[in-house]
């Protein structure tokens, strides 16, 4: 009997990035990323008003098949600015009710060690550490929060909506 079986892809995938940082005039050269890594060539704090990026992807085998890259993703995420809560109770809604938006926290209680992205469900209550920070990125729009000290069924908002773009 044969429960499953698992056949491993002979192969490789190779990412490389190309970066100007003046709009495209002047090229760096190709370097390969790594996943999960930084773009070669960007720093933090860099200002990406001018950067262009190229990305190229090379696929190896050593079977008689075509591969296939069924999908690819480049996420470049600047440093979010820290929060400080003004209580326990956060709400996070898409500003515009008709887009669909993916928002993800992470909090502090001393604004120096984060715990790791975890994603938000819109209009949900969530606790976050009081006092202490919380750090948004939203993807697909903006989002508004409600952060307050009471549960958010109760009348009393210490702040009232941000909109965060």
């Amino acid at each position: 009997d044969v429960d499953f079986v698992v056949l491993e892809y002979p192969g490789d995938v190779i990412i490389e990035t190309n970066l100007s940082v003046n709009g495209g005039s002047m090229w760096q050269g190709w370097q390969t990323a790594t996943n999960g890594g930084p773009v070669p060539g960007l720093a933090t704090g860099m200002n990406l008003l001018d950067v262009t990026i190229q990305v190229r992807q090379t696929l190896t085998t050593d079977v008689p098949i075509s591969p296939k890259l069924n999908g690819f993703c480049l996420m470049i995420e600047g440093e979010r600015p820290a929060i400080p809560s003004v209580g326990s109770s956060l709400q996070v809604l898409p500003k515009n009710q008709a887009k669909s938006v993916t928002a993800k926290i992470k909090t502090s209680v001393d604004g120096v060690t984060y715990s790791a992205w975890q994603t938000v469900n819109m209009g949900q209550v969530i606790s976050v550490p009081y006092p202490g920070f919380f750090k948004l990125a939203n993807y697909g729009g903006p989002i508004r929060y409600l952060n307050s000290k009471m549960p958010l069924e109760e009348s009393i908002t210490v702040c009232g909506e941000v909109i965060v773009a």
